[in-house]
């Protein structure tokens, strides 16, 4: 076998491919060999890749530049002006890539730990957009493996896969670069954090409760049950913190676990004051203004913790209501995906066309 490799310009209007030619090109396309040095890329590459290892890998087939080609086929035809079939043809390149890595991605915690997050992979070119433009290929839909989801045990991956277009502005080579961005998405499963730290707090907040049970002509057992309960919910609380990242901002468990420490101040300052009797002197107006601030302590501590059952309550709907959501996207573009038709390239006795099945059927 003689190989033959002309560099140039070849002008294609004239050469004349037969149908021959055609189908040997069309059944040997998988022989041709692209070298990205040699030929023009769009010098792809990851954004937020951290570290990654990747095996790339070029398939070339030929596709149809026009899909309505085959009613222009018949009106020339009938008009005796015959087109031939190469003419739609060209030839498309696809860069395949496996790759294994690690990716940055910034997280949104401020609603944690009742939270989505988008998992993101930021694709983009080294050239400009009036080069490249990188746009979603609607055929081969994207998806994830839901059972190779090796942090299953803290989060739920949804099946459902974004695609959008950006662009990004180089101001070092004063060029505006193309983006494109795919996402998934997670939901944390609330269930550890619930059990393990709402839950615990409520509880070590509410025994400050008990320490109404001492009289209030008694401060050092009252101050004695309050201190000893915010020590233990700081330390608590400095231990959540350690399994989360450090953010400069409050999170829900974070605004809860403080608003619950106030509580506890406001306690621990009202029992120094009663039991010092600064307020009021006598024992009855002491015991009456207990009993007052008793009742208005665990009024506002129940609106305190109804307002944020209120916004878990809203948080965990509109999650609910993404993941509904979501379900009803994969299956809109399931069944797209069993509607759309195959396309073959099949050779008939007037000449080569590209037909569907059904219209392969007619006309062999």
């Amino acid at each position: 076998m003689v190989k033959c490799e002309k560099k140039g310009l070849i002008d294609s209007s004239d050469i004349e491919i037969t149908d021959e030619n055609l189908k040997n090109l069309l059944n040997n396309i998988d022989e041709f060999e692209y070298d990205p040095s040699k030929f023009w890329s769009p010098d792809i590459f990851i954004e937020n890749a951290i570290s990654v290892s990747e095996m790339i890998k070029y398939k070339m087939e030929i596709v149809e530049k026009d899909r309505n080609f085959y009613q222009k086929y018949n009106q020339a035809h009938r008009k005796q002006k015959p087109i031939h079939f190469a003419s739609n043809l060209t030839v498309r390149v696809q860069e395949i890539r496996r790759v294994t890595g690690i990716f940055y991605e910034r997280l949104e915690l401020n609603h944690f730990p009742i939270d989505l997050q988008e998992i993101s992979i930021r694709l983009s070119s080294k050239k400009s957009m009036n080069e490249v433009l990188l746009i979603d290929n609607r055929l081969d839909r994207s998806n994830v493996d839901l059972n190779g989801f090796w942090d299953g045990q803290q989060y739920d991956l949804l099946e459902h896969v974004d695609a959008k277009r950006d662009c990004i502005k180089d101001e070092f080579r004063k060029i505006v670069r193309p983006q494109f961005i795919v996402s998934a998405f997670v939901v944390r499963k609330i269930g550890y954090y619930f059990y393990n730290a709402l839950t615990l707090i409520l509880l070590i907040t509410s025994i400050s409760f008990t320490a109404f049970s001492f009289s209030p002509l008694d401060p050092q057992f009252r101050c004695q049950v309050i201190a000893l309960l915010m020590l233990t919910l700081v330390n608590f609380r400095w231990v959540i913190t350690q399994r989360l990242p450090s953010v400069s901002y409050l999170t829900m468990l974070d605004k809860y676990s403080i608003g619950s420490i106030v509580f506890l101040f406001i306690s621990f300052m009202w029992h120094s004051m009663i039991g010092s009797r600064a307020l009021v002197k006598g024992e009855l107006e002491t015991r009456k203004f207990d009993r007052y601030f008793f009742f208005s302590y665990v009024a506002i501590y129940f609106s305190f913790n109804l307002l944020f059952l209120f916004i878990f309550t809203r948080l965990f709907l509109n999650i609910r209501a993404f993941k509904r959501k979501n379900r009803q996207k994969m299956a809109t573009i399931h069944n797209l995906s069993r509607l759309r038709t195959e396309t073959t390239f099949i050779l008939y006795p007037g000449g080569p066309g590209c037909f569907t099945k059904s219209e392969e059927k007619r006309f062999i």
